[in-house]
């Protein structure tokens, strides 16, 4: 599983995120940003699983989720916590429960393949028709899933219209540090098909980057 796990930190990890004093917005239920890894590695029920994810990591195994029994990976940055990871066998089931139950509450925003991506914000900036939209997405799907990985990036709109944004940067320009962004992967590796779901504040990422950008660079 560590070839997907990799392709999936290009999503959870593509800035390198300053560490946080306090903790911050939720990721996921009571999981919070910038917690501190020793609130979970004092707790016997978690166990160190930093070598499958290539950062520091701690697992918990059998956490229930839609009806499911799925391992929770805590992804943390100079120990503080900066995503939240659940992954767990597929089944046509539980990949319809989840995508049900994010369409209720996130907004589908692109779709990535092994080699192409989908900006469904963009798509929606330049007006494309209902049935040609449905067409396009439908297509990129199908490929991806013959391809072996597929991965839905959901954001958190809350009551933000984003009528105006003409992609899904633009988009999380537009958000509040607050709001979440959820990748959901359906992904083979070795024989195996794994359903992942990944949570990270994207906008927060973003301001983190641009505040480094932002600092005088030192004199060589």
């Amino acid at each position: 599983m560590t070839q997907l796990r990799m392709l999936l930190l290009a999503f959870f990890f593509t800035v390198m995120s300053t560490a946080q004093a306090e903790t911050g917005p939720v990721l996921f239920k009571d999981y919070l940003y910038g917690m501190a890894d020793e609130g979970f590695s004092n707790n016997s029920a978690y166990y160190n699983c930093s070598e499958e994810f290539s950062v520091n990591a701690l697992c918990l195994d059998d956490v229930s989720f839609l009806s499911t029994k799925f391992t929770i990976g805590l992804l943390f940055q100079e120990k503080r916590l900066q995503s939240v990871v659940l992954y767990t066998d597929f089944s046509e089931p539980t990949y319809l429960k989840t995508i049900s139950a994010l369409i209720k509450s996130f907004q589908i925003s692109s779709m990535q393949s092994k080699n192409k991506n989908l900006d469904i914000i963009e798509l929606n900036y330049k007006k494309t028709k209902e049935a040609n939209l449905r067409g396009i997405i439908n297509s990129f799907e199908s490929n991806a899933l013959s391809e072996g990985l597929l991965t839905y990036t959901f954001l958190e709109i809350q009551e933000y219209k984003n009528d105006h944004a003409i992609n899904l940067v633009d988009l999380i320009r537009k958000l509040p540090n607050s709001s979440r962004q959820v990748d959901f992967t359906v992904g083979e590796e070795q024989n195996e098909t794994l359903l992942v779901l990944s949570f990270t504040l994207p906008a927060l990422k973003l301001q983190q980057l641009q505040d480094i950008i932002r600092k005088p660079i030192e004199k060589f």
